[in-house]
């Protein structure tokens, strides 16, 4: 039973594997590139310095090495590694618990090399199928490449061009400045010379409407005195030049309670409880009092139109006024309401401007504008240059490549959302449903956050709308080779923190690795 033992030993020890012409002698599940530490005629030395064991220790199934290194073949050891070294397609390392299992972890199957496992190479079908996707993205990257110098190209000379329109609008803003310093003195110059001859225009109005004012008072009082003298002429039934109250009481619109009778307080409260008046004193007091009776119609309870008639021409009793004729009576038809005054916001047509004012106004309203003009141009320009200069400041990758996707903006749909993507603006997010417009952002590009052996293949967007009770949402965008500018993917890993994937020729600068590449030990396993 011992020599059985000593003999499985050795085989598991010492294998010998064969491929083409060429032996290789070392332990099973070992690489090539640690063959030298396997050495059978002498001691085996732990790899991790643990330890020495006699080399007829290695593969014995019993695990002497804390590394597992001395059991490379076995799944003894919780730490071991073996070596599949799966010809024809990519060498693999696995747990050495996976040895003799029963599953074929290794495309070669050497990993079942004791086992009841029905294990088929298919290395060879493996190769060739990662050879052809090898082919497939080989094109991809070329044909990527090619618009990526595309887009170098471009970019430089849009960068060329904008540098020399930078150069030129530097200029054009220092001579527009001094324009505009320029037209804004002279329009504060302006404006003040306007504003002297407006305040000068503004007294003349003022002085012209107080007069037409003090005029309209003065026909109104000359009207009332005319008004009065007509009614006292009405009034004084025995034309004795006086008015008695007793020639009141005739006149039942002068009474009071309603009685049907004038009585004699209710004639003498017209007269200030007087017996009688002259005409002078009728105009200065008695009217005042009268005027609201006078015009009533006692039978229609309507006040009349101002119907009065003036005395002849002449007439000794009535003293004379230095005013227009007026019509000897007014119908109903010749009564005028009053118009309300005009605002004084706009000119006075009756005070028109003179002509130095008008030219004082014309030369400010001039430099005004051509003011307005020069600032109008000298602000586009400025903005222009603003726009230049943060476009000359952006990071568009180190070769300018990714400054084709500014100023574009990709969707992703998938079931539940729509999500949108514009390089170095920002990112969104809205229901895929048909008509939905409540938009979501998901934040805005900050900055470059790939690792620092490859910045430019990711980006950071931050500052989103706040997650309810959590965190602002903010996006991390992966960056993939690929001939065309689309998103192949969005999701939420985390809650508010998304994911998008996307593919560009901006970043196809390396070739993808081709499976031979991948064969770390492809000369030193033959």
């Amino acid at each position: 039973m011992g020599s059985q033992l000593l003999s499985t030993a050795l085989i598991l020890a010492v294998s010998i594997t064969i491929c083409k012409t060429t032996e290789v002698l070392r332990p099973h599940g070992v690489p090539l590139s640690k063959k030298i530490f396997y050495d059978p005629s002498k001691d085996f030395s732990c790899l991790d310095g643990s330890g020495t064991i006699p080399f007829r220790l290695v593969n014995d199934d019993y695990c002497d090495c804390k590394d597992g290194s001395d059991e490379p073949g076995t799944s003894a050891c919780p730490e071991g590694i073996f070596h599949c070294i799966n010809i024809g397609f990519q060498p693999q390392d696995i747990p050495s618990s996976r040895v003799n299992d029963g599953i074929c972890d290794c495309c070669d199957t050497s990993d079942e090399y004791n086992s009841t496992a029905e294990c088929k190479n298919d290395c060879d079908k493996l190769g060739k199928a990662a050879h052809e996707a090898y082919l497939y993205q080989q094109r991809v990257f070329y044909g990527g490449k090619n618009i990526r110098d595309t887009y170098i190209r471009n970019a430089k000379k849009e960068i060329e061009e904008s540098q020399a329109r930078l150069e030129q609008l530097r200029q054009k803003v220092a001579d527009l400045e001094a324009m505009k310093n320029e037209k804004e003195a002279l329009k504060k110059a302006a404006e003040v010379k306007e504003k002297v001859a407006l305040a000068n225009y503004k007294a003349k109005v003022d002085r012209n409407k107080r007069k037409h004012n003090e005029q309209e008072i003065h026909e109104a009082e000359r009207e009332d005195r005319e008004q009065a003298a007509s009614a006292f002429l009405d009034l004084d039934a025995n034309e004795d030049e006086i008015l008695h109250y007793s020639e009141l009481q005739s006149h039942i619109k002068f009474d009071q309670n309603g009685d049907g009778v004038v009585s004699d307080d209710e004639a003498k409260f017209f007269l200030h409880m007087k017996d009688e008046m002259d005409l002078n004193e009728f105009q200065t007091i008695g009217w005042q009092i009268m005027k609201p009776y006078y015009f009533i119609d006692k039978e229609t309870t309507t006040v009349k139109p101002s119907r009065y008639r003036r005395g002849p021409r002449g007439d000794p009793r009535f003293p004379t006024y230095d005013y227009p004729d007026l019509p000897d009576e007014m119908g109903e038809d010749q009564v005028e309401t009053p118009k309300p005054t005009e605002p004084a916001a706009t000119p006075d047509p009756s005070v028109p401007y003179d002509d130095e004012t008008k030219q004082i106004i014309d030369v400010a309203k001039l430099a005004k504008e051509e003011f307005a003009k020069i600032d109008a141009e000298y602000q586009n320009a400025q903005s222009e240059m603003k726009q230049i200069e943060t476009l000359l400041q952006t990071d568009f990758g180190p070769d300018n490549e990714f400054m084709a996707l500014r100023k574009r903006c990709f969707e992703f749909r998938d079931r539940q959302y729509l999500y949108t993507f514009c390089p170095f603006q920002n990112c969104s997010q809205k229901s895929s449903e048909e008509g939905a417009t409540n938009e979501v952002s998901l934040g805005n590009w900050v900055r470059w956050s790939g690792p620092d052996d490859d910045k430019y293949s990711a980006m950071k967007f931050e500052g989103g709308q706040s997650c309810w009770n959590g965190p602002a949402r903010s996006v991390q965008v992966y960056f993939s080779c690929g001939e065309t500018n689309h998103i192949t993917g969005a999701s939420e890993p985390s809650r508010c923190e998304y994911r998008y994937d996307f593919e560009t020729p901006a970043v196809c600068t390396k070739p993808f690795e081709s499976p031979d590449e991948k064969r770390k030990d492809k000369h030193e396993e033959l």
